[in-house]
């Protein structure tokens, strides 16, 4: 609300006797604080802003997400457009190699902006105008979507952002399962939240680390867990004011939202090819808790000290609930 200005009110009574009154009225507007920003034509900046942007990718059919890096997104929305459309060579989009951070990147998709993706001479459309294109896409979505809460999670087709239907599209409500309500705070902190099906493994463990184990490296399906990068987690809580170093120490990842680490989930895995998996450790799947309740301060009561004197620079972090 905001001061909108005076008026001055009178009344004169006709009838006998004479009555007068003088009175003096404050107005007020109704005036919206939200600004937009126009998305720049800039391509070498563009990687450089989504390189820190984060994007959640929930994966509907199989009940697990993600949290990744927003140009990681972008780069494989570029490969599933060239994939969609007639004609166009898989090889028009660069690859790169798995990569931890997106910033590893920038320097290798810096000079591959005018990369054509299709059409010939003076009407090619280059990979610095998809990969452009694509990122207004998304800052699109971020002005109609939803708060997720409870067990709804709110998010945007990917197929219907990287295609741009001519019909439009909605917005997606999907229910989750309880596992789910643990991490949702972390999307109403995100840039961009999308909904596929069938995505594949989209963080895994580093080949050559030593883990035999197929699936302790996989994040398990139909329990939506949401699978996180730690330096994915740093910026989250680098944005919330804090550091994503010291281990034992509960670390605001969101709005009123504290990671309580438990135990060591960056233990080394023991298990080769057999029955056995990590997934059983009660110390792997990671739990978030409210900052304040009801307005008042949560006290900090780790279930058991963590070993961890420092957490690691690279690595990832599953987060969920799981009876104790």
């Amino acid at each position: 609300m905001q001061l909108d200005g005076y008026s001055i009110l009178a009344q004169v009574g006709a009838s006998a006797p004479l009555s007068a009154v003088l009175g003096l009225q404050t107005n007020f507007k109704y005036a919206s604080h939200r600004r937009q920003f126009t998305p720049l034509s800039n391509y070498c900046k563009l990687l450089q802003d989504t390189a820190r942007e984060l994007a959640i990718v929930y994966d509907a059919a199989q009940r697990r997400s993600w949290l990744v890096p927003k140009l990681s997104l972008l780069l494989h929305m570029s490969h599933a457009y060239t994939l969609a459309c007639t004609g166009i060579p898989d090889d028009r989009v660069p690859y790169v190699d798995p990569h931890s951070d997106a910033s590893e990147v920038i320097k290798v998709l810096e000079p591959l902006g005018d990369t054509s993706v299709c059409g010939e001479n003076t009407d090619k459309f280059l990979f610095r105008e998809l990969m452009l294109g694509l990122n207004t896409n998304l800052l699109k979505t971020v002005a109609s979507i939803r708060k997720s809460s409870g067990k709804t999670l709110y998010g945007f087709e990917f197929m219907d952002v990287v295609t741009e239907p001519g019909r439009g599209t909605y917005i997606k409500k999907l229910g989750v399962l309880s596992p789910a309500k643990n991490w949702l705070e972390i999307v109403k902190a995100v840039d961009a939240v999308v909904v596929c099906s069938e995505l594949g493994e989209a963080i895994t463990a580093v080949e050559g680390n030593g883990r035999k184990s197929t699936s302790c490296n996989m994040l398990p399906k139909n329990l939506d867990y949401l699978a996180a990068t730690l330096p994915c987690l740093a910026r989250l809580v680098d944005r919330e004011g804090g550091e994503l170093s010291l281990g034992g120490q509960p670390v605001k990842i969101a709005e009123n939202t504290i990671w309580e680490l438990r135990g060591d989930p960056f233990g080394v895995c023991q298990h080769g090819n057999t029955n056995e998996t990590c997934w059983k450790r009660f110390d792997l799947v990671q739990r978030l808790v409210p900052e304040r309740f009801f307005g008042l301060p949560v006290p900090f009561r780790a279930p058991k000290p963590s070993p961890l004197k420092q957490i690691p620079e690279f690595g990832a972090v599953v987060f969920g609930k799981r009876d104790p």
